[in-house]
């Protein structure tokens, strides 16, 4: 039987399933938000 991986994550069932997208999806936001201040200054501010 092969046991699917994504990203060196072995996933066992569902729940394991969804948890990489929940964890991907917390990892964007959190470099997202690291990245406000740097855009809005390339934006010159927000009017």
């Amino acid at each position: 039987m092969i046991v699917p991986a994504f990203t060196g994550f072995t996933i066992h069932n569902l729940f394991e399933f969804f948890m990489v997208f929940v964890v991907l999806s917390g990892i964007a936001s959190l470099l997202l938000f690291a990245l406000v201040t740097r855009l809005k200054k390339m934006m010159h501010g927000i009017k």
